[in-house]
């Protein structure tokens, strides 16, 4: 709150002022209305459909605080919207005839496409405990795919680590930094065993005694020097050592052990 009162006291030292969803959570759009009593350009982005009134049984004792038509109203006050697809945009056009279309998108440098095993086709869902119930609605198409391809197609739920589908085979994964680490070295495990100089790639994780503090170890083996150096080129290593960085809490360490005694 006092944020925001700050953000609107300094409003007309702006021309532009960017608008994301909205200034307070609660129904109120005061804020809003002294940004535009400002003079500044307003531009609006939303990527949800927030005007929809649809609380989940977690949020449900807050319901009241939602105000879903505070966003046709925070519309019509700015000079453009952009909106995340068409559906909104649609919504939008009630309220603004400038409204323009920029699809929701993912960072391409942290997500990467990468080689992995002839293990199918992945559906993935990635949501909440909150939001688990939309998911849900897909269930009976998810069925028909599933009895269509068989084994060639496998879901995956991130976000709800409780939820359980044996029928698809689903088990819930929660999402956290540790479980995202897990999510980007896993795929570089087949396609560095299958480097002619590889003879052992094995990836481990070491839990504290609270269980809450987890480590990962690589174990590799290469036949020589230049093999490693060679590991260290391929596509899949660079792609795993350029978005591992900043989900780490401290710099990765590496020894190199020179053979005295070993099988």
């Amino acid at each position: 709150m006092k944020q925001r009162k700050k953000d609107a006291a300094r409003a007309n030292q702006f021309d532009i002022i960017f608008i994301f969803r909205d200034a307070l959570p609660t129904g109120s759009i005061k804020y809003e209305k002294k940004m535009r009593a400002s003079g500044a350009k307003l531009i609006y982005d939303f990527d949800d459909a927030i005007f929809i009134l649809n609380v989940s049984s977690g949020n449900k004792s807050l319901s009241f605080l939602k105000k879903p038509k505070k966003t046709g109203k925070i519309i019509e006050l700015c000079d453009l919207i952009i909106a995340g697809n068409q559906y909104l945009a649609k919504y939008a056009t009630l309220f603004n005839p400038n409204v323009k279309v920029i699809p929701t998108t993912i960072d391409t440098k942290e997500y990467t496409r990468h080689e992995k095993k002839n293990t199918g086709v992945c559906i993935g869902w990635s949501g909440s405990v909150t939001t688990i119930e939309h998911f849900k609605l897909a269930l009976p198409f998810l069925e028909k795919i599933k009895l269509k391809y068989g084994s060639k197609v496998y879901f995956k739920v991130i976000g709800d680590e409780n939820y359980l589908n044996k029928h698809l085979e689903i088990i819930g994964t929660p999402w956290n930094k540790k479980n995202e680490v897990k999510e980007i070295i896993l795929p570089m495990t087949d396609p560095t065993r299958s480097e002619e100089g590889n003879e052992i790639y094995n990836f481990y994780e070491v839990k504290n005694d609270d269980g809450k503090n987890i480590s990962f170890h690589l174990f590799e083996v290469y036949k020589d020097r230049a093999a490693l150096d060679f590991h260290k080129n391929t596509s899949h290593y660079k792609n795993y050592r350029s978005k591992i960085v900043d989900l780490l809490d401290r710099p990765i360490e590496v020894k190199v052990l020179t053979s005295i005694d070993s099988i």
